[in-house]
Order: structure tokens, then C-alpha cells, then sequence
């Protein structure tokens, strides 16, 4: 999108666009034949991107005028309605002479992306569009972007860290750490990758759990063995392996859930 700060540059890599290499701009003429009209974006937080001083109005209308500059005034203005229509703004009439404060959090980020395809653009980078909403705020959202995907021919490129939003509208996942691609592949090849994982991870908890059980049933054994030796140098005609077995079955049996009785070691 060719927003880096004025001291951030690419070290390495490549970014192609329709045979351009996008990496290789140098100047802000470059990027605004891509930015907007080609690659539109939907930034994280509605209330910053959003300019508090404008209309909603204005703000949609700035980019219909910067990306279709062969449209009149009425016909920029009938668009900025319908893209708010679009977008599910009731009454955009009305609407378009309010200023964000005055729109939940929900609407503002309907506005955003009523913006982002003012430019009519081929793909739509959505930087986690449901972050700061509510469930059911967040299943609205993503149900217009996956319409406006469907309806306009638009690509949508999620960034996200929740995979519940990439369950629910990615086709190809590309799973990143530490700024590099470590795994990519179809949603469905990617999510059965993390199920037999899961299934893994819970197989080896089962086997520890089972050997820990073990571990402190060996213990506790060995602890009844040390009682009972001391037992037989002391009581007289003391059956070792008798009162074992006693031991056991008085432990899957009793009422108490097993609680040892003193002194319960007869001869």
C-alpha cells in the first residue's frame, strides 16, 4: 500500500501486481494509480481512520472523487448514497450529514469499507475488521465483506489472529510467525492439519495422565508393602498377601471411597 513511515523501507522481497513490481515505487504518483483504486484497504480501528471533523458524507465523497473523476456531482453524490445503502446505512440521506462520533462502532466500520469500495477496487486488504466489535457486530461485518466480495468481484485478504473470522471467509490460508510465511495451503488442508495436531496433543496428555496415575498407584502400593512387612514382624500369623487383597477390595468398595481404617489388620 506504500505507507511506510519516511524512514521504513522493504529489505527484501517481492510484491507483484499485474506484471508491476509494487516494491520498486519510489514516489507517492506511483502508488496512487494502485492505492485505493486497484488495493483498497480496511484499516483495524474505525474511530482512527475515520477523520472526526468531516461528514460521513464527505469522507466517502473524497474518494469517489479521487478514483472516478468522470462522474458529475449529482452522479458522486448518488453514488456516496448507494455505496452507504450498500453497506447497510439506513435512511443515508440522513446519515451522510452526521459525523462518526455520532455512528456505534459497528456503523463506523460499515462507513470504512463503504470508503474502501467507494474506489471500486479489485482487492480488499481487511486488517482485522472485527476486532474491536461485538459477536454479533462481528458476524454482520464479515457477512457484508463476503457479499461485497461475492456481488462486486472484489479479492478479500484477511489479517487476522482469530480462526474463528478464518473458518468463517478464508478459502487459502497462509500462516505466518515472525514476519515469514511457515505454512500455506487451502483452508480445509490447513484446518485438518490443526485437528490432527489438536488430536495428537491429545493423545499424548492421555498416555501422561495414564502414567502418572500409574506412577502414584506404584506409590501408594509400595506404601501399603512397607506398612504390611512392619505389621508382620509385630502381629503374629500376619498374612501379607491376604491383607493386600483386603486392602484392595476394601478400597473399591467402601462407602467412604476408600478411606483406610486404622488398625483394620487382623491376624
Amino acid at each position: 500500500m506504500g505507507l511506510n513511515d519516511q524512514n521504513g523501507f522493504i529489505e527484501s522481497g517481492s510484491i507483484r501486481y499485474k506484471g508491476e513490481e509494487l516494491t520498486a515505487f519510489k514516489s507517492e504518483k506511483d502508488w496512487l494509480r494502485i492505492r485505493g483504486h486497484e488495493i483498497a484497504m480496511v484499516m483495524q480501528d474505525p474511530m482512527t481512520s475515520l477523520n472526526p471533523l468531516k461528514t460521513i458524507g464527505a469522507q466517502i465523497l473524497e474518494a469517489i472523487s479521487l478514483h472516478q473523476k468522470e462522474l458529475s456531482p449529482a452522479q458522486k453524490h448518488r453514488a456516496m448514497l448507494d455505496i452507504l445503502s450498500d453497506v447497510g446505512i439506513q435512511d443515508p440521506e440522513r446519515r451522510s450529514r452526521q459525523y462518526p462520533h455520532e455512528f456505534s462502532g459497528g456503523m463506523r466500520q460499515r462507513v470504512v469499507i463503504a470508503i474502501a469500495v467507494a474506489c471500486k477496487p479489485n482487492i480488499l486488504i481487511c486488517d482485522e475488521p472485527t476486532t474491536a466489535l461485538d459477536v454479533t457486530i462481528q458476524a454482520q461485518i464479515l457477512k457484508l465483506i463476503k457479499d461485497l466480495v461475492r456481488d462486486r468481484g472484489i479479492t478479500a485478504i484477511y489479517i487476522t489472529h482469530d480462526l474463528g473470522v478464518v473458518a468463517n471467509v478464508a478459502t487459502r490460508i497462509a500462516v505466518m510467525y515472525g514476519g515469514d510465511i511457515v505454512e500455506i495451503g487451502t483452508s480445509e488442508e490447513i484446518f485438518q492439519e490443526l485437528t490432527d495436531l489438536r488430536d495428537q496433543a491429545e493423545a499424548i496428555k492421555k498416555r501422561e495422565r495414564q502414567a502418572q496415575l500409574q506412577e502414584a498407584f506404584g506409590k501408594h502400593m509400595q506404601g501399603l508393602r512397607e506398612q504390611a512387612e512392619e505389621l508382620k514382624k509385630t502381629v503374629p500369623g500376619f498374612d501379607l498377601d491376604k491383607e493386600m487383597q483386603n486392602e484392595m477390595f476394601f478400597r473399591m468398595t467402601s462407602p467412604s471411597g476408600g478411606v483406610p481404617v486404622k488398625n483394620a489388620y487382623y491376624a
